[in-house]
């Protein structure tokens, strides 16, 4: 809050808006993260809290309510007691059980697809946010300083070195923090990659920025 607080009115305003729609999207996140997470656990009883089994002795999966509906095809009354419709009816209540999974299977996907996109939006407002304040300090610099410094040589617009700060700064980050924007490493410094590489990988991708190019565009002599 000290550091906020040190800015002028008009980037604090600025700061204070971009954080809030960051947060209210984290929100929504962490909401989905909490109701898909039921995907991830059996069904169990809920007077005994045991775990429920399929036909073939197998833990059964969660299904969403708008999957639970109870098999469609009913006998009328005078036939419910034959014996052969009887076993129709098991055969169809069987493919029922089976669609229902099927379609849990699709709720699930969809679910993880709906807070991945969210996630890469996330990722996209964060690294906006710090392309911006990445041009505030350049611009502050230019303009207490009398200009850039006399050993770069800008070939291009200040754009590239706001995304080659922005770039450097991603490149510092903790895995803990990149989680909290939601990115994730599988393995921790795989192939000599660490979290950070892979997120400013990532804000070259959503950014659409080719980090080869732009380099060679800003010199430091």
């Amino acid at each position: 809050m000290d550091v906020l607080a040190l800015q002028s009115i008009s980037l604090q305003k600025h700061i204070i808006a971009n954080t809030n729609v960051m947060l209210d999207l984290l929100a929504i996140i962490r909401q989905r993260g909490k109701s898909h997470s039921q995907f991830n656990k059996p069904i169990t009883d809920a007077v005994t809290g045991n775990v429920l089994k399929d036909d073939e002795g197998n833990a059964k999966q969660f299904v969403p309510n708008s999957c639970r509906d109870k098999c469609p095809i009913k006998p009328s009354a005078q036939t419910n007691d034959n014996k052969e419709m009887k076993t129709l009816l098991e055969v169809a209540n069987k493919d029922h059980e089976t669609w229902k999974t099927t379609m849990a299977a699709h709720a699930k996907n969809v679910s993880e697809l709906e807070i991945a996109i969210r996630n890469t939006k996330l990722r996209k407002l964060f690294y906006e946010f710090m392309k911006d304040l990445a041009h505030t300090t350049i611009i502050t610099y230019k303009v207490t300083s009398g200009g850039f410094p006399a050993n770069i040589v800008m070939l291009v617009f200040e754009l590239i070195l706001v995304h080659m700060a922005a770039h450097g700064t991603l490149n510092t980050l903790s895995q803990d923090i990149a989680a909290f924007i939601g990115f994730w490493s599988n393995a921790e410094g795989a192939g000599m990659e660490t979290t950070s590489n892979k997120l400013t990988n990532d804000y070259a991708k959503v950014m659409l920025i080719d980090i080869t190019a732009t380099k060679s565009k800003a010199k430091v002599e």
